[in-house]
């Protein structure tokens, strides 16, 4: 276990190196000047050279990723320019709601999806497998922007149950005030989410149903249920398992739409705001830090493999 991980981890050494570069490279080809963002529209030349310099920004491109990751390396993310605080401040702080999001919509997809792959699956064929399976390609289908405008409608104006918008954090106002306040933003996910586990469940159910010691349990006499639940869904686990690591970096990708709409200060809005004036340092960090959760979340999946499949770590 030791040797696979210390080889993982050595093998993602030059993915984020890459990585990292192509982050940079990628932010800097974004239009507009931070200098003249900065400074105004009233700014001189003179004014704006200056802090050009300041900046670093007249230097190549290659030294000022040289020197970009000669602080990342150090843990030094830099300071924003507009909001004059650390970098890992603001991360973090925008990262909790981020991450909230993305855990209440993970567990509303698994609890949604699981139960109804495993019916389908069991009732493969007959009228409660095409409506299960056409609940999933529609939750697949429809976009989540629309499905949170059509939540906020019914639930927010028309009924009003849930909050339209806001967030409420954990520290001040609880785990039920909190939950309140993400329950919509994490269903507008969640579903979206929940349709592609749905139909990877109930396809990796039934290719294992197909083994013969499957057939051998029927023969027995062990009821359907049983089979499923204890027999064969473990060894249906895997694909399942890539498809939640898959899902929970999508849900991390897209939650800047949502944040949005439910006006959460996550990540995703921090993102916008500081692709709207430009404030480089800030969406370099967060972008590094989102790729580097990507690539600890497939880390993640590989180890757990191993734990679910034996067959895995004996071949390596």
């Amino acid at each position: 276990m030791g040797k696979y991980l210390m080889k993982r981890c050595s093998s993602l050494i030059p993915v984020l190196l890459i990585m990292s570069f192509v982050v940079f490279m990628l932010i800097h080809l974004i239009p507009g000047d931070p200098a003249k963002v900065i400074l105004g529209d009233e700014a001189t030349a003179e004014e704006v050279a200056v802090l050009h310099q300041k900046m670093g920004l007249d230097d190549p491109i290659p030294l000022q990723y040289a020197h970009w990751m000669g602080r990342i390396i150090t843990g030094n993310l830099g300071e924003s320019i507009f909001i004059k605080q650390p970098m890992g401040e603001i991360i973090k702080s925008h990262m909790i709601p981020t991450l909230q999001l993305t855990f209440y919509s993970m567990l509303f997809a698994f609890i949604v999806a699981l139960p109804l792959g495993i019916i389908a699956a069991k009732n493969r064929g007959r009228g409660s497998d095409s409506f299960i399976s056409s609940l999933a390609m529609i939750g697949i289908s429809t976009p989540s922007f629309l499905l949170s405008l059509l939540m906020i409608m019914f639930f927010a104006v028309k009924t009003g149950l849930l909050p339209s918008a806001g967030y409420k954090p954990i520290a001040q106002f609880g785990i039920e005030g909190n939950f309140r306040y993400m329950v919509l933003p994490a269903m507008a996910l969640g579903l979206v989410e929940a349709g592609l586990l749905i139909r990877m469940t109930r396809s990796s159910l039934l290719d294992v149903m197909q083994n013969d010691y499957i057939k051998m349990a029927r023969a027995k006499g062990v009821s359907e249920l049983v089979i499923i639940i204890k027999h064969a869904l473990k060894n249906a686990s895997l694909p399942i398992l890539t498809v939640m690591g898959q899902t929970v970096i999508a849900v991390i990708s897209s939650a800047t739409v949502i944040e949005t709409i439910f006006n959460i200060p996550g990540v995703g809005q921090l993102i916008v705001n500081s692709v709207t004036r430009r404030d480089y340092d800030v969406i370099q960090a967060i972008v590094l830090v989102i790729a580097v959760i990507n690539v600890l979340m497939y880390l993640l999946v590989d180890i757990l493999y191993q734990f679910i499949d034996p067959r895995i770590k004996l071949n390596r």
